[in-house]
């Protein structure tokens, strides 16, 4: 599932060079995924100063992500 949603990902990365988007690997930062209680892959988190504001678990379109940053 994370490899199909690599592509629009990074696709929205690309297209909005103001928001710094980052990708993890659970498996090897199990830490990081506990922390924030990341039970599926993928999910998709949002920060805004250093604070988690939005959490969506799955697949997101383009679309979605955009509207994450209205959230």
């Amino acid at each position: 599932p994370c490899k199909a949603y690599a592509p629009t990902f990074d696709q929205f990365s690309e297209a909005n060079p103001e928001v710094k988007c980052l990708s993890v690997d659970c498996d090897k930062n199990r830490d990081i995924a506990e922390k924030y209680d990341v039970m599926s892959i993928p999910v998709t988190l949002l920060f805004k100063d250093k604070t988690l504001v939005a959490k969506k678990n799955g697949k997101l379109t383009a679309d979605q992500l955009t509207s994450m940053l209205g959230e």
